[in-house]
Order: structure tokens, then C-alpha cells, then sequence
């Protein structure tokens, strides 16, 4: 029993099936569907295949060998099984079932493993008889062994070389994505400086076939790459805490300008202030989560902040405000054209010509379906063509109704102050009249202002403001005239007396009398 253990344990020399890893790092992107990291796989199979078909076929002409043997049947439909999937391996063309077909690979040589320990213990053989027979069948199929061989390591080293390339363009894609959307990649950027270093030190190794080297290789550039897409992941971060804080600052400013102009409309906006707390509330903790990077906390916050959005966009722009707006728009509405239409029917009862003002206002009237519509269907561009005619319309009423009540009031009034001043003017030229002034002056001037009457009315009736201003400029100056010229004629020094004044005397002191004339006798 010992000596059989001892032979089992000798024999792992023969079905140990280590096949080592075709890349032993990765940056996070999958590799293994590739065409050289499929080529290479194929590859590695179809050398360590053969290298045990060479044993094996050793280890039966052994068993075969020997008198009586009973386990040279099964070995050999081990061995074929064996053979059929590394050659099954040749047409795949994923890793999953390439590795799949190593672990079935295993399986069989551990099967014959079995049946050869069996075979052994069975015939009484001799280990060293056995590892003659199996390094003789090596050593003649040596040729092919060592092809196979030189084939592996060639789409090995192609396969490496190729991936490092691979993952290269995509750090340095990534970098250039990053570096446009404003972030300094300084630092990811050192450390890919470093990975690149190290590729002429993977080719040395791989052309070496040094496998101790390789591994110390891909160590190193797997602890880079883990740092590298560390370092991207934080940057990242930054760019994503970035563009949502922006987000964030854009919104609330977005709901202050719509508070400030629901105030600007007299309309209640506490409600709407009240939301806007509560998202603004939420930027200190929407910043620590991206600091810390908490996905989680991330998605609870921005979830709330896009309720809290929603609210706010329905109270200020959404059915709430639609309705709440079209009610007000109405009432105006109503209030402005119940005053427009007292406003027609009151010039209409003085006599005046509204034709022009009452079609404005049935234009107006006939826009009131169409800004309801407009409210209904929350249809913006709609209501503001209607607004837009509306306040057009509202102004060419507004200048119907100066033109005949501002032309026409003004007209009276004006003709009646004429009236007035030149009645004034009258009554004191005939009180200075009264008292013996010699007023025939001030009369011509106030002749010529009778005769301004005439054009001053036309220019009212054409509503010519050009000769209405020419008119009172040549009015003002002919009373300032007349009212310098009254000033004079008030004065008693500058009266012009027809009778002579009675002479002056000085009686008691030898004065003599003095005629108007003047002189002393």
C-alpha cells in the first residue's frame, strides 16, 4: 500500500495541469473576448495538449508493456477524451468556454491519473521503467512540443503587448474626456506616465519567456492601474459634484426670478418662497454626500430636490399657476373693458364721434375666447400673441379716446380762457379810459389779439399742435405787450393830463405863483 501511495505521488509529475493566466491584470474593461487573447489561449492549450498526449502515450506503451495488464483499454479512451477537447478548444471563441474546456481538461487527467495508479498498482510496475517510457515519448515528439511552444509565447507576447496598448488608448481617451470638461488630470496623468514606462520592461520579460519576471510586470502595472483609475474616479467626482451644484445654484436662481415676478404681480408667492427654502436647504448635504462619495445618500437627496422642483414648477407654472394667472388675466380683463366701454358711452352722450374708439374696443372684446383658450390649454406662445395684440390694441384705443376727448376739451377750454383774458383785458382799458388815458395803444395790441381767436380755433379743430404752439407763442409776447404798457398807463407819473394843473403857491415868503409853463415873472 505504501509503494502505491508513493507511485501516486510520483505520478503528479505526469497529469499536473497548471495553465497560467494569459494577462494577470485588468483596468476594468474586459479583454478576454479579444482575438489575440483568444489566439493566445488556443495557443497555450494546444502546447500543454500536447505535451500530455506525449506522456500519455508513454505511459500506455509502459502499461501495455507489462504481462496481464487490464487498464490499457481504459487509459486509452481517457487519453481520447482528453484529446477531443483540446482540440474542441481550437474552434472557440470566448474565454468563458475556452476555460470551461481547461477545467474539462483537468477533470480528464485526474480521470487518468486514477485509472493509470490503478493500471500501476495492479501490474506491479515499476516507477522508473514508467518515467523512462514517459520521457521517451517526450523527447521524440520534442519537435512539435517546442513549435507549439514557440507558438504560445509568440501569441502571448502579441496578446500582452497588445492589451497594454488597449488599456492605454483608453487612460489616455479617458484623460482627454476628463482635460475637456475643464479638469486638471495632473495627477492620473503621472501615474499613466509610469504604466507606459514599464511597457519595454513587459517586452523584455515576454521575450525572455521569463515568467517571474512577467508576474512582476503585471504586479506593478496592476497596482498603477488600480491607482490610476482611482485617482479618474475622484476626479470624476469633481466633475459630477461640479455640474450638480451647478445645477442646483442655476435652479434656485431659476425659482428667486420666478418669485420675483409673481411678486411683481401682486400675486401671493409664500408658498412658493416656502419650497424654495426647503431645496436651498439641501445644498450643504447634496455637497457632503459627493465629498464622501455617497451614491446612495446622492439618489435620496437628488430625488427630494426633484420633488421639491416639481411642486415648485406646478405652484408657479404648472396648473396652479395657470389657473390662479388666467382668473386674474380675466378679471383685468373685465375690469379694463367695462371701463373702456363707460368710457365710449359717455363721449357717445356728449355728442362726440367714437366710430374709430368703439371698433378698437370690439376688437379688444373679440380677444377674450382666445386668451382663455390660450390660459386653458397652458399654451405660452399663444398667450403671448394675444397679450402682444392686446396691448396694441389697447393703445391705439387709449390714443382714439385722446384724440377727441383731449382735442376737443382742450378746444372749449382753451377758447373760453381766451375769451376770458381778453374780456379782462378790455375792462381795465375802458377803466383807464375813464379816467382820461389815452389807452388807443393798448387797443391795437388787444386788436391783435382778437384776431388770434380765429386761427387759434382752426388749429384746435385740425389738431395741429405745430400752429397751436406758433399761436401761443405770439399770443404771450403781444400780452406781455399789453400788460407793460397797462403798468404805464397806471403810473400817474407817465399819465398824459390834458387840463393844466392849478398853479403852485408859496404864500409868506415873496413867492410868486408858477404857470404850467413854468418860469418865475
Amino acid at each position: 500500500m505504501k509503494a502505491s501511495l508513493k507511485t501516486i505521488v510520483c505520478l503528479g509529475i505526469l497529469i499536473a495541469l497548471a495553465i497560467p493566466a494569459v494577462s494577470a491584470w485588468s483596468s476594468g474593461q474586459s479583454w478576454d473576448d479579444n482575438p489575440e487573447h483568444i489566439a493566445a489561449m488556443q495557443a497555450y492549450v494546444a502546447y500543454t495538449g500536447e505535451t500530455y498526449k506525449a506522456k500519455m502515450d508513454g505511459a500506455n506503451q509502459y502499461i501495455n508493456s507489462l504481462n496481464g495488464t487490464t487498464g490499457a483499454g481504459t487509459m486509452q479512451a481517457d487519453e481520447q477524451q482528453f484529446l477531443a477537447t483540446v482540440a474542441s478548444v481550437q474552434t472557440m471563441t470566448t474565454s468563458a468556454a475556452i476555460t470551461q474546456a481547461r477545467e474539462t481538461m483537468k477533470t480528464q487527467i485526474a480521470q487518468y491519473r486514477t485509472d493509470l495508479s490503478s493500471a500501476f498498482t495492479a501490474d506491479n510496475g515499476n516507477l522508473d521503467n514508467l518515467k523512462s517510457a514517459v520521457s521517451a515519448s517526450e523527447t521524440a515528439d520534442q519537435t512539435t512540443i517546442q513549435n507549439l511552444l514557440t507558438a504560445y509565447w509568440t501569441a502571448t507576447e502579441k496578446s500582452h503587448l497588445d492589451e497594454f496598448s488597449y488599456y492605454d488608448t483608453q487612460r489616455t481617451a479617458t484623460l482627454a474626456n476628463l482635460t475637456a470638461k475643464g479638469v486638471d488630470v495632473t495627477p492620473a496623468q503621472l501615474i499613466e506616465t509610469q504604466i507606459q514606462s514599464l511597457q519595454p520592461s513587459l517586452k523584455v520579460a515576454l521575450d525572455s519567456r521569463n515568467w517571474a519576471q512577467i508576474d512582476d510586470v503585471n504586479r506593478q502595472l496592476g497596482t498603477l492601474g488600480s491607482q490610476f483609475w482611482t485617482q479618474v474616479s475622484n476626479l470624476d467626482w469633481q466633475v459630477r459634484e461640479k455640474n450638480r451644484l451647478s445645477w442646483f445654484d442655476n435652479r434656485t436662481a431659476q425659482m428667486k426670478s420666478e418669485i420675483a415676478n409673481l411678486t411683481a404681480e401682486h400675486m401671493d408667492a409664500s408658498q412658493a418662497e416656502g419650497i424654495l427654502d426647503q431645496f436651498q436647504a439641501q445644498r450643504t448635504p447634496l455637497k457632503v454626500a459627493y465629498d464622501n462619495h455617497d451614491e446612495q445618500n446622492i439618489d435620496t437627496l437628488v430625488t427630494q430636490l426633484n420633488a421639491l422642483s416639481k411642486q415648485f414648477y406646478d405652484l408657479t407654472n404648472g396648473d396652479v399657476w395657470w389657473q390662479t394667472h388666467e382668473t386674474q388675466a380675466l378679471a383685468g380683463f373685465d375690469n379694463t373693458t367695462a371701463r373702456m366701454q363707460e368710457q365710449v358711452a359717455n363721449l357717445t352722450a356728449q355728442g362726440a364721434d367714437v366710430t374709430q374708439a368703439k371698433s378698437i374696443l370690439d376688437q379688444i372684446l373679440a380677444e377674450r375666447a382666445p386668451l382663455k383658450a390660450a390660459y386653458d390649454t397652458h399654451d405660452k406662445t399663444g398667450l403671448t400673441n394675444v397679450e402682444t395684440q392686446l396691448k396694441s390694441l389697447d393703445k391705439q384705443f387709449n390714443d382714439a379716446i385722446h384724440a377727441i376727448n383731449g382735442w376737443d376739451s382742450q378746444e372749449t377750454r382753451s377758447l373760453a380762457e381766451f375769451d376770458k383774458n381778453v374780456a379782462s383785458w378790455q375792462s381795465k382799458l375802458d377803466d383807464l379810459k375813464t379816467h382820461g388815458v389815452d389807452v388807443s395803444k393798448g387797443e391795437g395790441i388787444l386788436d391783435q389779439i382778437k384776431a388770434e381767436r380765429g386761427p387759434l380755433q382752426t388749429a384746435y379743430v385740425n389738431h395741429d399742435q405745430t400752429a397751436l404752439d406758433s399761436i401761443n407763442t405770439q399770443l404771450k409776447g403781444l400780452e406781455d405787450q399789453l400788460r407793460e404798457l397797462i403798468k404805464g398807463y397806471e403810473n400817474p407819473l407817465s399819465r398824459n393830463v390834458t387840463a393844466s394843473p392849478k398853479p403852485t403857491t408859496h404864500a409868506g415868503n415873496g413867492t410868486h405863483e408858477t404857470s404850467a409853463a413854468g418860469g418865475v415873472i
